[in-house]
């Protein structure tokens, strides 16, 4: 199911300024039970995305009517928001009477998650390295070509998941995760600065992290200290927690630990995942 402008149809002009330039933001949003998870996060994310990309703020109600309406009817399922600048012709510079764009979509629930949730996940590093742009880092815009490369890599090595390296060689994300290290009774996190998403599933993790007894940081995470941690995840808004249990390259093997266990609990109790 698919509401353009709030409307039935899966048409968008092909002069839409998403599709020519990557100009605009997206949010995926859970929902279980007919309930759409965590709104006020993603709606608080979307604002300051368009306020960092001087995109016209949507009506948020009517945004919220509508990703209900399509959310209707499933037990389970994904929503997925975009919001573009709209159509503008040719040029880099918006027309000053562009009119933004909402697109709204539904999918289905991704089965396998589940079992990741509980068995774990396999990682390698992307040979690919994620770009510097301090001015976006934090925005979950369209332009995500970076993780589209590093997605390539790793289907080709047959994992789940890969971890994304920045020019100077620090751990920043997942091509669609956020990653949590735990040594001992510290829980630490790459800063995302200079680039990066950050994640409504991050934020939420390290508000808990109280709660389950471990501090958190927000370092410049290097491999080694990946490498290095007792416990290693990755998380979002659908995934929730994956523990990572072996890292190919280099070649490492965790299990899956208490505060692992204790975070995934927290964030069920609190109705977040």
């Amino acid at each position: 199911m698919t509401l353009v402008d709030g409307i039935h149809t899966n048409d968008v002009s092909a002069l839409d300024r998403g599709l020519a330039y990557g100009d605009g933001l997206f949010e995926t949003l859970a929902v279980v039970d007919g309930h759409i998870l965590n709104w006020q996060s993603h709606a608080d994310r979307l604002r300051r995305g368009c306020d960092a990309l001087s995109i016209p703020q949507p009506d948020f109600t009517l945004l919220a009517d509508e990703a209900r309406a399509v959310a209707s009817g499933t037990d389970r399922s994904v929503v997925k928001i975009i919001i573009t600048r709209g159509s503008g012709g040719r040029s880099y510079t918006p027309a000053p009477d562009t009119v933004a764009v909402r697109i709204v979509t539904r999918h289905r629930w991704p089965d396998e998650y589940a079992r990741r949730e509980d068995s774990g996940i396999s990682v390698c590093i992307a040979q690919h390295r994620i770009s510097h742009n301090p001015y976006l880092a934090g925005v979950k815009h369209l332009n995500r070509l970076d993780q589209v490369l590093a997605s390539i890599e790793l289907a080709k090595r047959g994992v789940t998941e890969a971890l994304m390296l920045d020019m100077n060689g620090f751990v920043i994300e997942a091509t669609r995760c956020n990653i949590f290290a735990i040594h001992g009774d510290l829980m630490v996190t790459p800063c995302l600065n200079n680039c990066g998403v950050s994640g409504v599933m991050r934020s939420i993790i390290l508000q808990l992290a109280p709660s389950v007894g471990l501090r958190s940081q927000e370092t410049e995470l290097t491999l080694h200290a990946v490498c290095s941690a007792g416990e290693v995840f990755l998380c979002n808004a659908i995934a929730g927690i994956w523990p990572v249990v072996s890292i190919d390259e280099p070649e490492r093997a965790f299990t899956i630990g208490e505060n692992t266990r204790l975070l995934q609990a927290a964030l069920r109790a609190g109705n977040h995942h």
